[in-house]
């Protein structure tokens, strides 16, 4: 690693506190695994383990925030607190 990149690897304080360990971001990707009611597949779970290890912050794929608003199937939703324990 150069100097050039060295920033990537110090931590980022953001101004409310938060602390990430460091700047390296995983974009959010779509994996069409939610299970069929809507809830976090295990499949997806196993999907971020592996992803999450040594990066700063993971952005998750996209979420339908009301009933009829699902894009696509396996796509997850939030439109109710029912979906909470799933996550």
């Amino acid at each position: 690693m150069t100097n050039e990149h060295a920033s990537l690897f110090r931590p980022l304080v953001f101004r409310n506190g938060l602390t990430l360990r460091n700047r390296v971001v995983m974009a959010p990707m779509t994996t069409w695994s939610a299970d069929p009611d809507g809830t976090i597949s295990d499949a997806e779970l196993d999907y971020y383990r592996r992803r999450v290890q040594g990066v700063g912050m993971v952005v998750t794929g996209c979420t339908h925030v009301t009933e009829n608003g699902i894009g696509f199937s396996g796509e997850f939703a939030a439109y109710d607190d029912r979906f909470i324990p799933s996550c």
